[in-house]
């Protein structure tokens, strides 16, 4: 397997260099999962090989360009691959040895095959992450999240040892670069919301990078049950993640339309674990009766300088405000469970345009988290119907809630742009912001879409 999809991308003819190896991801990859598509591969070499080595790859790939200038590492890519290539001076064990985990920390060439100095094939074969060494946490404290990572993505579990580094370097989190965070934490929504958000919380690392969710450890979910807030929210958003991935067994009626629409945002599966955490600072006790008043309101208010210092975007931000205010708000669009007005329709059309059928889907979740008496009071068959009026109403207004694209992938290819998935991403982007009013006509779309391009 690893020969077959190394061969694929690289030219055998490197390896008649000396001391040229495929190292990190792409052998953990392979090795790991036969299922796995490898989109990343890393060589290093020694520096005595560069000129010959990159004259072998511009041959497959053309030019390439530096993206790390401190560590002398340049990409060659084309629509499948990406390709980085390392220099060292010293020898590849030093290499290896600077790595994050021993999992990555394997070599390979076809004339030599693999070079294993930490026994990181010992890892991948029994699922496990270990740090090269002992102080690997402490020097770069992003592979907590890395870890974390690794371990939502391939079903891999942490070492004692590295559990024990998290647990006593957790707090050097802080001084990492928003970026960063920002970066491993989309990662790992992206992969698997609900096992991602598990690591996060059992390490106790989400309360580092947003501090209000360890008061949702002690606050009582609602009045009728023992659950948490960090509980219920947790539950919600499995509940969540399962409606998303099994629509047929949930909204029969409706699967296939929701198919069709947008795929949920990995910043909404975030926005569906922290609904609530708003309610443990509004929590008030009066004749042994709890109340949260206007926690939907305060919760993004409280995480607003968190999101920031992430870097996290504008668009995300915006709908992670949205969400987190808006949560109840199927809830309470009728009284007393009575059909919903027109009026009341547009105006949650008009606030969550696109995402308001995820804003459904995260009502009957919420609901689906608390007990099953509790559950039973909120689900109604009048409430359940309210979901369907507003699917029905959705759909049929889709075209008032969702504008006419106003470029699509023809009209880029047709002016010169290359076919590709970069077209694509420019696409969806054009399309959030026309959705948010912030592009309103043709010529402001095109402008965008050359300047993202051209860049």
């Amino acid at each position: 397997m690893l020969k077959k999809e190394i061969k694929k991308h690289i030219p055998e003819k490197i390896f008649e260099l000396d001391d040229v190896w495929v190292v990190g991801g792409a052998i953990r990859e392979a090795i790991s999962d036969k299922k796995n598509v490898i989109t990343e591969i890393d060589i290093a070499s020694r520096l005595k090989n560069k000129e010959k080595l990159e004259k072998i790859f511009r041959k497959k790939y053309g030019n390439f360009y530096k993206i790390n200038k401190k560590l002398k590492t340049i990409r060659f890519q084309n629509n499948e691959i990406n390709i980085d290539i390392t220099y060292f001076d010293q020898s590849i064990k030093d290499d290896l040895l600077r790595r994050d985990f021993k999992m990555n920390a394997i070599a390979w060439n076809s004339k030599k095959g693999f070079y294993d100095p930490l026994n990181g094939l010992n890892d991948i074969k029994n699922k496990k992450i270990s740090s090269c060494t002992p102080s690997s946490i402490k020097d770069d404290p992003i592979r907590i999240l890395r870890s974390l990572r690794f371990a939502t993505k391939n079903n891999f579990s942490l070492s004692v040892s590295l559990q024990n580094e998290i647990k006593k370097y957790k707090y050097l989190l802080k001084k990492c670069a928003g970026e960063r965070i920002h970066h491993e934490i989309k990662k790992g929504f992206e992969l698997n919301p609900h096992r991602f958000a598990e690591l996060i919380i059992k390490t106790n690392i989400l309360e580092i990078i947003f501090e209000e969710w360890q008061y949702t450890k002690n606050c009582k979910a609602n009045q009728d049950s023992k659950m948490t807030v960090e509980e219920h929210s947790l539950k919600t958003l499995k509940k969540f993640q399962e409606v998303v991935l099994n629509l047929d067994s949930y909204y029969p009626k409706w699967s296939r339309h929701i198919k069709n629409e947008k795929k949920c945002e990995w910043w909404f599966y975030f926005s569906v674990l922290l609904h609530d955490v708003g309610k443990p600072k509004t929590a008030i006790t009066e004749e042994q009766k709890i109340t949260y008043p206007k926690h939907a309101q305060i919760g993004f208010s409280l995480i607003e300088k968190n999101l920031q210092e992430l870097r996290f975007s504008n668009e995300e931000k915006k709908g992670i405000e949205q969400t987190i205010s808006g949560h109840l708000r199927v809830s309470q669009i009728s009284n007393n469970n009575q059909n919903p007005t027109k009026k009341a329709m547009n105006r949650f059309f008009k606030t969550f345009k696109e995402n308001s059928i995820f804003m459904i889907l995260l009502d009957f979740s919420d609901a689906n988290a608390y007990p099953e008496k509790i559950k039973k009071q909120i689900l109604t068959k009048e409430h359940l119907k309210i979901h369907d009026i507003l699917f029905d109403a959705f759909f049929l207004k889709k075209n008032e809630i969702l504008p006419e694209p106003l470029l699509n992938g023809s009209d880029l290819i047709g002016i010169g742009y290359p076919e590709g998935p970069l077209i694509g991403q420019t696409l969806n982007k054009i399309k959030h912001l026309q959705i948010n009013d912030e592009i309103t006509n043709q010529k402001d779309a095109l402008e965008y879409a050359t300047k993202e391009l051209n860049a």
